[in-house]
Parts: structure tokens; C-alpha cells; sequence
């Protein structure tokens, strides 16, 4: 990443300091927002920060609300790095895919049982290959079976750790893929409730 854009970005409004981990869930403000509001939100504000980093993406939103339990602020900021993450992979393509569905994520709190718990699934992609609109889910969804576990690191992978720091702290699961050459993929899952 050039260290030009690391500026703009630290000067962005609301964007975390990448100095202190601030994933404490005690100081989050964890409340009901539209999430797709939110990655909407998020988008915008990088292609205004990064008027020259044009991205087009395509949402598959198969959720049966949008209505979420989270910091809406820090999960801006993560969607906002993720996309940032997807546009240098391949910057001469210009097109991510991002699915969004409604889900289920286990969770074991210490000294109970385990709870499946409701959720919502993210999948943000950008693969080498073209994706024809109608099988972009199936499409995802297979280059991750087929890739997990054999993921390559990224350079900045320590924005990644952070921000996977702050999917944990809202109970949530961040998974991350790359294979220079043919996609990189980010998946996240965030209980619907506190």
C-alpha cells in the first residue's frame, strides 16, 4: 500500500487509530443499524477519500432483514480496509462482489453449551476469473471450499489481524483467503443480536 493513501485514509472521518487496539467490546457501541446501509456508507467514502481507486461492486443481498447488532462505526472502518484490500488486488479490475444472507454462527460462552446463534454472512470477493451475475453466490462459495487452507499471507496482513479483532469482540467470525492470481476473498459472520 502506498504510504500516500495511508495518510488520507488516517485522516478520514472516524477511522480508527491503527496505534491502540481499540476492540475492547466494553467500549463499543453495539446497537441495531442497517449493516447494508452501513458497507454502503463505507464505499462511498472510499471512493470520495480515493476518487482515483474506483471501485464497482455488486451486492447479492439474500438476508432476510438488514437490521443488525453492531458498532456501526467500527464495522464502517473494517468494510472500508476490506475494500481497500480488494481494490490492489488486481487493480485494473474494478468489480467486487459482496454477498450478503442471513446465516447461523456457533457460539460457546465458558461453563454453558454451545448456541447456534442467528447471523448474518458477508462474502466479499474479487477473483480473476469473470462471474456472470447469476451464479455470483455459487460462484464465491466454491472458490472458498476449494481454496481454504491453502491461503497465501497478505502484505498488510496486521490491518487484517485488527480488524478480525474487531469481528471477534462482536462474537463474529472473520476469514480471510488469497491466491495471488486468481481471487482473494473475505468472509465475515456477526450475530443479529447482542
Amino acid at each position: 500500500m502506498n504510504p500516500t493513501f495511508r495518510i488520507s485514509t488516517n485522516q478520514a472521518d472516524g477511522l480508527l487509530s491503527y496505534n491502540k487496539m481499540e476492540t475492547d467490546v466494553d467500549s463499543f457501541e453495539i446497537k441495531s443499524n442497517d449493516i447494508v446501509s452501513v458497507l454502503n456508507i463505507a464505499l462511498a467514502e472510499y471512493q470520495n477519500i480515493c476518487s482515483d481507486q474506483i471501485i464497482d461492486m455488486t451486492l447479492l443481498n439474500l438476508a432476510e432483514s438488514n437490521q443488525v447488532h453492531f458498532d456501526a462505526k467500527r464495522i464502517k472502518q473494517t468494510f472500508f480496509r476490506i475494500l481497500d484490500h480488494l481494490y490492489h488486488f488486481a487493480p485494473e479490475n474494478k468489480k467486487i462482489f459482496v454477498v450478503y444472507k442471513s446465516s447461523t454462527i456457533s457460539y460457546e460462552k465458558p461453563g454453558h453449551s454451545k448456541l447456534d446463534l442467528p447471523s448474518v454472512r458477508f462474502i466479499f470477493a474479487k477473483l480473476s476469473e469473470e462471474i456472470p451475475e447469476y451464479s455470483i453466490e455459487i460462484t464465491l462459495d466454491r472458490f472458498l471450499l476449494k481454496y481454504k487452507g491453502q491461503s497465501k499471507p497478505l502484505i498488510n496482513d496486521i490491518d487484517l489481524l485488527f480488524y478480525e479483532n474487531v469481528i471477534k469482540a462482536h462474537r463474529g467470525e472473520f476469514n480471510q483467503i488469497y491466491i495471488p492470481n486468481k481471487g482473494i476473498l473475505f468472509e465475515i459472520y456477526l450475530p443479529q443480536k447482542k
